[in-house]
């Protein structure tokens, strides 16, 4: 079967990188992590109150064996949309150097990792800029096979597929720009207003969560015994995104929904109104499930 090509791109990534990166100890930016008083140290954690950097989630050097390491696209900048791909990595590992002193390599984190959480991501322009919330609530109907769907704190314009007690793998989706707009990016997004402005309104991004071994493997088609490497994740030519969709989504409940019940006239009256919201809330009960909805009314 011959595959388009296809870009791997990153949110989230975190890390377990093999070796000896214990020279950076000594620069004033890695804590002691143990029982001190006894010498006893599990591991060094990367602490740098003066200067955080955004995207770098966390570093944790654990002696001379390897590193634990995670970071989001927020650590790109201004090219944040672009995502932690295989054209962006080397901005990436410079701007970890640059903070860190840590050393890393870009052979480092492609051929030397174990990828323990990927966030594959998509952004998806649509054409309805100011009606995000329209596309949110359809694929909130349209969820299938018994899954919840539900916002956190993404916040309201937003939908999660999956379970909450299990987070391996889910499916979000989400308006970007809210998103930026919120207390926790304040920092970031004053720094690059203008650019997410224009990169992200009107932007539904796409985010498949995976954070377990065998479900990368098999979601990337990675044929091998362990871990998977992020190199091998790069070239991967799956569209995981457009693989998983129908596992979480029916996608024709979605379009019904979204064309025909919230086709409305602005001009209904009170009693129309009103049985359109009825209908609407019906559907969310059921979960997109139409003939469930017919019987009740």
């Amino acid at each position: 079967m011959v595959r388009n090509n296809i870009t791997q791109r990153g949110d989230t990534i975190s890390l377990n990188i093999q070796g000896d990166f214990t020279n950076a100890i000594g620069n004033g930016l890695f804590q002691p992590v143990g029982d001190i008083s006894t010498g006893e140290i599990d591991y060094y954690e990367y602490h740098n109150p003066l200067s955080p950097l955004i995207g770098l989630n966390n570093i944790d050097i654990v002696h001379e064996r390897h590193i634990d390491i995670e970071i989001s696209g927020k650590i790109l900048g201004e090219n944040y949309k672009e995502g932690i791909c295989s054209n962006t990595l080397p901005y990436v590992v410079d701007k970890i150097n640059d903070m860190s002193g840590i050393g890393i390599t870009i052979d480092d984190i492609l051929t030397k990792s174990v990828v323990k959480k990927y966030d594959s991501t998509y952004n998806i322009e649509v054409d309805e800029k100011d009606n995000i919330k329209d596309y949110i609530s359809s694929l909130y109907y349209s969820s299938v096979g018994g899954l919840k769907a539900y916002s956190d704190d993404y916040g309201e314009e937003s939908v999660i597929f999956g379970k909450r007690t299990q987070k391996k793998q889910r499916m979000i989706f989400y308006d970007k720009l809210k998103e930026l707009q919120s207390p926790k990016n304040r920092t970031i997004f004053t720094q690059y207003k203008d650019r997410y402005y224009t990169d992200f309104q009107g932007v539904l991004r796409v985010e498949n969560n995976i954070a377990n071994y065998s479900i990368l493997k098999r979601l990337f088609e990675i044929e091998k015994k362990g871990g998977v490497t992020l190199a091998e994740i790069f070239n991967s030519k799956v569209n995981t995104i457009k693989k998983q969709l129908t596992n979480f989504i029916d996608v024709k409940t979605s379009q019904k929904v979204l064309f025909k019940i919230d086709d409305m006239d602005s001009m209904l009256g009170f009693r129309e109104a009103a049985k359109r919201f009825y209908i609407k809330e019906l559907l969310k009960t059921f979960k997109g499930d139409v003939p469930k909805v017919q019987k009740v009314i």
